[in-house]
Order: C-alpha cells, then structure tokens, then sequence
C-alpha cells in the first residue's frame, strides 16, 4: 500500500477511489485523527486498519501525541491495536477551559 501524507490528511490509492484519513494539528505536539473514509466498494478488505496503522506511524515518529477523535479509531482500532495507546491523549482540551 503506497501512502502519501498530504496537508491535513494521510491517503492511499484504492481499486474505486481514496480511503484517508484526514487530521487536524490541535498545538505543536498533539495530531487529533478525526475521520477515516474507504470507498464503499472496498470496505472490509483491511484498508482502514493498514492506513491507521500508516497513520500512527507517522505521527510517532514526529514525535506526536494522538487524539483518536475518529469513532472507528477510537472504537475498532485501538481495542484491536492496544499498542498504540501508549500514544493516546485521551481527554485533550478538558482542562484548557
């Protein structure tokens, strides 16, 4: 899977389209992964998990904490790759009122 990290989204070719995952940088330190899209035709062939896989990686080695914003990562991903949790901010923003 070739991936390509564009402004504010991280993509991959599909066989009908785009699949990303689209991210906003909340501060200098802290990545929030809102929303992960698959073409339909090409849902439940692994995509999403091989791009939030790609995704985390990249945001890992910038060095990032991540904010899984996105149902799908916060609620499918992770609790199939607890590994990553380690890199989670999970209540960013609550004490900044």
């Amino acid at each position: 899977m070739e991936i390509f990290v564009e402004k504010d989204r991280i993509t991959t070719k599909t066989e009908h389209g785009i699949a990303e995952v689209d991210y906003n940088m909340l501060d200098s330190n802290t990545i929030s992964f809102y929303r992960v899209y698959v073409p339909v035709e090409d849902r439940s062939k692994g995509i999403a998990e091989e791009l939030c896989i790609e995704a985390f990686k990249y945001a890992i080695e910038k060095g990032l904490k991540i904010v899984p914003d996105c149902p799908y990562i916060r609620y499918t991903f992770l609790k199939k790759h607890p590994e990553y949790m380690q890199f989670v901010i999970e209540n960013y923003g609550e004490d900044k009122q």
